[in-house]
């Protein structure tokens, strides 16, 4: 079958080591972006401190490398902003809130209210995230190739509707490529 290699997570490793600086750092920036204040107060505290700006410019170096190797999965940190048109397939895959709070509840076993507020947080991170760093919205679907909802299909169809557009986005490419 195709055979790309898979980054997600993982891209703050390779972050880090880019960077000289513990992944956690790289973590704690991902999870919560600070104000320019925030960010002032813990340069002073901590000499190996990432500013974001410096740790975006290093997660595009990053992606811009994967994306040249081709054949990779990259999930989120804002790839689809990152690699230019035409040179990628941007996949958004939604489900229902009530759907995405049960999954969470189930998979980490917590009461419903907990991943109800796991959930919106982290989403909220993320277009925070994507709104600050790429001036753009997570969520609109124009900034896709292909928008899949899990409600309407089963894996299976959502493998084969990448599968799909990955296969025609090759063709594509290649038509406009030779002309």
């Amino acid at each position: 079958m195709l055979k790309f290699d898979f980054f997600d997570r993982y891209i703050v490793k390779i972050i880090a080591e880019h960077a000289h600086i513990c992944d956690r750092v790289i973590r704690s920036i991902e999870k919560e972006r600070l104000s320019g204040i925030q960010d002032f107060i813990a340069s002073l505290i901590d000499d190996r401190y990432l500013y974001p700006g410096i740790y975006l410019e290093h997660l595009m170096n990053v992606v811009g490398v994967i994306a040249k190797h081709g054949h990779a999965v990259i999930v989120g940190r804002g790839a689809n902003f990152i690699i230019p048109p035409g040179e990628h397939l941007s996949v958004r895959v939604v489900a229902p809130l009530e759907l995405r709070v049960r999954n969470i509840a189930q998979v980490y076993e917590v009461p419903i209210e907990t991943a109800r507020r796991r959930v919106l947080h982290r989403e909220s991170r993320r277009a925070a995230f994507v709104r600050q760093s790429f001036h753009a919205d997570v969520a609109e679907p124009d900034n896709y190739d292909l928008v899949i909802n899990t409600v309407k299909c089963d894996n299976d169809a959502v493998v084969g509707a990448i599968i799909g557009a990955i296969s025609g986005g090759k063709k594509l490419i290649e038509k406009n490529c030779l002309k």
